[in-house]
């Protein structure tokens, strides 16, 4: 998820701070989709159960899947596509 209470602020504020808040999407996400690799890459290299590996890497697709369907929701909030 990206973040909850963006969704909660309105489109007058959000025309106000436009630039402060594609800056902070663009933080949010470079660290989400960092976060989502170093998951990714450390349910390869582990050792133990071949299920708790393969969850991890299921809730990382689940978690990008669903964090590309709310960008899209969000952008179009932000730029009034």
């Amino acid at each position: 998820m990206i973040s909850a209470p963006l969704l909660l602020v309105t489109k007058i504020q959000i025309q106000k701070f436009i630039y402060s808040f594609s800056l902070y999407l663009v933080i949010n996400l470079i660290y989400y989709f960092t976060s989502c690799l170093g998951v990714w890459r450390s349910s390869q290299s582990y050792k133990g159960n071949k299920i708790l590996s393969f969850l991890a890497r299921l809730v990382v697709v689940i978690g990008i899947s669903t964090t590309l369907l709310e960008l899209k929701t969000i952008i179009s909030i932000i730029y009034n596509i």
